[in-house]
């Protein structure tokens, strides 16, 4: 018998399929932006750095990114 956490999952999954098929296109299509895998050790450390800061800092750390 399943487990309650796996239905919840599963109706999830059904739900974002309903959403899918509305739009005409994939799961991974529309969730290719929301998980990203660091490719470098570069990358790594600074998401590292970069996760706990407040967002406001974030902000202006993308600002002076984009100057660059």
């Amino acid at each position: 018998q399943p487990t309650k956490t796996f239905c919840n999952f599963m109706q999830k999954v059904l739900a974002k399929n309903k959403i899918c098929n509305a739009l005409d296109v994939t799961i991974d299509y529309l969730l290719e932006n929301e998980y990203h895998t660091p490719t470098s050790a570069l990358e790594k450390e600074l998401l590292n750095t970069v996760k706990d800061m407040p967002n406001e800092k974030r902000e202006t750390l993308l600002r002076i990114a984009k100057v660059l």
